[in-house]
């Protein structure tokens, strides 16, 4: 009897000893039992995309469910989405491109925006294209954007190769504006001294790594422009901005 418990005993220890040494080392099938929940949700995370969008706000879904995400209220209208950013790290949340104004049906310029979900205000470039001065009819900035990778040597990349006339007797000027798709943040490069050329960026478009954002025309209330930021707090881009951006304002 006492030889039949102290067997039991002996047995419960190898058992509990076993299981301790199986879930540590995750040899044993059970200490796997988190694992498909953590791919999971990095899963969602990197394969998020734009649901629908209903007024100001962006819902979210991941592959063919709707994404544990809030609604993101971009406090924008005439949204149209364009696209995403992918940072680099495949468990962060992806930037979202959209076009949009600053109120409904108004006459104001059309921007370009980039935001993330649960971030704060989005990023406000001004839409690529021609600007011209009313008085000269001449073209005082030229703009081209591009989205995803689109640099050698860069992850995704929302970049604008610029023209701009900084006065009536100079050429054009040209710059490049790179905002890269971080793990934290968007990093923001501008380059006026041996930008990347248009050519190679081209070429990554025709391989389909690339995209371009089609360009419209507007007129300027000013031929004056300015590449830094714009003290305003507004979201509202200005008529003739330039295209870098700012969480909390348009650079105009």
């Amino acid at each position: 009897m006492i030889v039949d418990q102290i067997k039991r005993i002996y047995i419960k220890l190898c058992f509990y000893t076993f299981f301790s040494l199986a879930v540590s080392s995750g040899s044993w099938t059970l200490a796997f039992a988190v694992e498909p929940a953590h791919t999971s949700i990095q899963s969602q995370v990197s394969s998020l995309t734009i649901d629908h969008l209903e007024g100001s706000k962006v819902f979210f879904k991941a592959g063919t469910e709707t994404a544990q995400v809030a609604p993101y209220d971009t406090q924008l209208f005439d949204l149209k989405p364009l696209g995403r950013l992918l940072p680099r790290e495949g468990d962060s949340l992806p930037y979202f491109l959209i076009t949009g104004r600053p109120c409904l049906n108004c006459s104001l310029e059309k921007g370009l925006f980039v935001f993330r979900p649960n971030s704060g205000k989005p990023f406000a470039y001004a839409y690529p294209g021609r600007t011209i001065e009313p008085r000269t009819k001449k073209v005082v900035v030229e703009s081209r954007a591009f989205f995803g990778q689109c640099i050698q040597g860069r992850g995704d990349v929302l970049v604008f190769f610029q023209l701009e006339r900084v006065d009536r007797h100079h050429q054009m000027q040209a710059s490049v504006l790179i905002a890269e798709a971080d793990k934290d943040h968007l990093q923001e490069t501008l380059l006026e001294r041996r930008p990347p050329g248009l050519k190679k960026t081209l070429q990554l478009v025709k391989k389909k790594v690339c995209s371009e954002i089609p360009g419209e025309s507007r007129m300027a209330d000013s031929p004056k422009i300015n590449l830094h930021v714009s003290p305003s707090p507004s979201l509202a881009p200005s008529s003739a901005p330039s295209p870098s951006g700012s969480p909390d304002s348009p650079k105009s």
